[in-house]
C-alpha cells in the first residue's frame, strides 16, 4: 500500500469522529534515508452534484509530493462520494416505486419467455391466491384465471412477446375459496432477440370494487328506464286501447258481414275472401300493438339490429295518433331518402322517441288550438345520422336542465323521461342536445352513429 493511500485511509478515519476536518503533522522518509515533514490540513465538503471534495492545505517544501497527494486524495474521495450518490438515488427510487405501488395496491412481475419462470412481489401472488414463497411458473397463474378468460389472456402474452409490444387487459381470477375477483394488468416486452422478446414485466392491480360498481350503474340505469318505460305506458294507455279497438272494431264489423253472406242461398265467395282477408290483416296489426306493448313494459336484455329511424318514428307515430288528434297537435314530417340505418335496440330507441313526442305536446299546452306544431326531421351528417324533434311552444330558458334527473316542467311531472333518453343514446354511442330559447319553441337533437361508422 502507497504512502498516499494510508495517508488517505487515515484522513477518512478520523475526519468522520471530527466531523469532516482531519490536522495532521507527517514525517516521512524518502528514498536516500532523508526524511520529509508536512502537516496536513483537510476539510470535507460536497460540491455541484454531489460528490465529495477535499480542501488540502500542506507545508511541505516537497511540491511535487504534495500535487501527488492532492490528486490521489481527490479521485479516490470522487470515486467513493459517486458510487454512494448512486446507491442513494437507486435506493430512493426503490423506495419512491414500492410506496407507489402499496398506494395503487397493484403487484410487479417479470416473465422470462423462454423458461417460463415468473417473479413476482408478496402482492402479485396474494391477487392470484398463490403461496407467499416459493418458484413459480406461467402455468401457476394461468390456472388461477377465469376458464372463459384463460385463452385471451394467454394470446395476450404470446402476441406481446413476438411483437415486442405492450397489452393491457381486465380478466378474471378464482381464488382457492372460490372467490372470483377482477384485475387488471399492464405488461411490456423487455429486451429482444431474433426470435422475439426475452420476458415480459407488468404491474396487475385489483380492480373488483370498481366493476361492482360499474354494475350496480348498469342495473341502476337498467331500472331507471324501466321506470321511464312505465310511466311512457300509463301516458299512452288511451292511445293504445284506441289502436287495438279499431282492428277489434273492424274483425266484428267483417266477421258479421261474412256470416250475412254465407247465409244467402248462394254466397259470394269472392266477396267472403276479401273479407277474411281483412280480419287477417286486422289482427295481424291488433298483434303488432300487443307485441310493441309487451316489448315495451318487458325489460330484458338490449338487442342490436339495423334499424331505420324513418321506419321507428312511423311505428311510434301510429301509436300516438289518436293523442296528437285530442290535443289538436299537428305533424310535419322532414325525413331523408335514404338514410342509413343504425346499430340500435329497436324497442328503446322507440321509447326516446315517444319521450320526445310526448314532452313536445306538452310543451303546446298553452299554445291557441290550431297553433300546435311539432316537426320530426332526419338527415345525415359525416358518420352520424341525426334525429330533430322540434315543437312551437313556450321555449325554455335553460334546455340543457331538462336532461337532469328529476328536473321536470311539468306539474307533477318525475322528472326522469329527459334523462332516460340521454341514457339510452349515451349507451348507443351517441349523444342528444336541446336548443330552446323563450317564446321560440325547442328542438331535440340525437345523434347516433350510423351502421358501420364509428361510434
Amino acid at each position: 500500500m502507497g504512502w498516499i493511500t494510508i495517508l488517505y485511509a487515515t484522513m477518512v478515519a478520523l475526519s468522520a469522529t471530527l466531523g469532516g476536518v482531519y490536522l495532521a503533522a507527517w514525517l516521512m522518509q524518502r528514498e536516500d534515508g532523508s526524511y520529509l515533514v508536512f502537516v496536513v490540513l483537510a476539510a470535507s465538503v460536497i460540491g455541484v452534484a454531489g460528490t465529495e471534495l477535499w480542501m488540502l492545505r500542506a507545508q511541505t517544501p516537497d511540491e511535487y509530493g504534495l500535487a501527488l497527494l492532492s490528486f490521489g486524495l481527490l479521485r479516490a474521495a470522487r470515486a467513493e462520494r459517486d458510487v454512494e450518490v448512486k446507491e442513494a438515488a437507486l435506493s430512493a427510487s426503490e423506495q419512491r416505486l414500492s410506496l407507489a405501488a402499496e398506494a395503487a395496491d397493484a403487484g410487479f412481475w417479470s416473465l422470462d419467455g423462454q423458461s417460463g419462470a415468473v417473479w413476482a412481489t408478496a402482492k402479485t401472488r396474494e391477487l392470484f391466491g398463490l403461496p407467499p414463497a416459493g418458484d413459480l411458473r406461467v402455468e401457476k397463474f394461468l390456472e388461477r384465471v377465469h376458464w372463459q378468460d384463460r385463452p385471451r389472456l394467454e394470446q395476450l402474452i404470446a402476441t406481446t412477446l413476438r411483437s415486442h409490444d405492450r397489452y393491457r387487459v381486465e380478466f378474471r381470477v378464482a381464488g382457492p375459496d372460490g372467490r372470483v375477483r377482477w384485475l387488471a394488468g399492464l405488461g411490456r416486452s423487455m429486451g429482444s432477440t431474433g426470435a422475439g422478446s426475452k420476458a415480459l414485466m407488468g404491474v396487475t392491480m385489483d380492480i373488483t370494487a370498481r366493476r361492482t360498481m360499474l354494475d350496480k350503474i348498469r342495473r341502476q340505469r337498467a331500472r331507471l328506464e324501466q321506470v321511464s318505460r312505465m310511466e311512457t305506458l300509463a301516458e299512452l294507455s288511451a292511445s293504445l286501447a284506441h289502436e287495438l279497438n279499431q282492428p277489434l272494431a273492424m274483425i266484428l264489423t267483417n266477421a258479421e258481414a261474412a256470416q250475412t253472406l254465407l247465409a244467402q242461398p248462394q254466397p259470394n265467395l269472392t266477396e267472403v275472401r276479401e273479407i277474411l282477408a281483412d280480419i287477417v290483416s286486422a289482427d295481424r296489426r291488433a298483434a303488432d300493438v300487443i307485441r310493441h306493448l309487451r316489448e315495451l313494459v318487458h325489460r330484458g336484455v338490449p338487442r342490436r339490429e339495423t334499424l331505420l329511424l324513418d321506419d321507428a318514428i312511423h311505428r311510434v307515430l301510429r301509436l300516438l295518433t289518436n293523442e296528437f288528434d285530442d290535443r289538436g297537435v299537428s305533424v310535419a314530417l322532414g325525413l331523408a331518402p335514404d338514410l342509413p340505418g343504425v346499430q340500435a335496440d329497436r324497442v328503446l330507441i322507440e321509447q326516446v322517441l315517444l319521450n320526445l313526442l310526448d314532452n313536445a305536446c306538452d310543451a303546446l299546452a298553452d299554445n291557441p288550438t290550431g297553433e300546435r306544431r311539432v316537426s320530426i326531421a332526419t338527415r345525415t351528417q359525416a358518420d352520424r345520422v341525426l334525429l330533430e324533434v322540434t315543437d312551437n311552444g313556450g321555449g325554455l330558458s335553460d334546455p340543457e336542465r331538462v336532461f337532469d334527473p328529476f328536473y321536470s316542467t311539468k306539474p307533477g311531472g318525475l322528472g326522469m323521461g329527459m334523462a332516460i333518453v340521454r341514457s339510452i343514446v349515451s349507451g348507443h354511442g351517441g349523444c342528444v342536445s336541446a336548443e330552446s330559447a323563450p317564446g321560440q319553441g325547442t328542438t331535440v337533437q340525437v345523434s347516433l352513429p350510423r351502421d358501420g361508422g364509428t361510434a
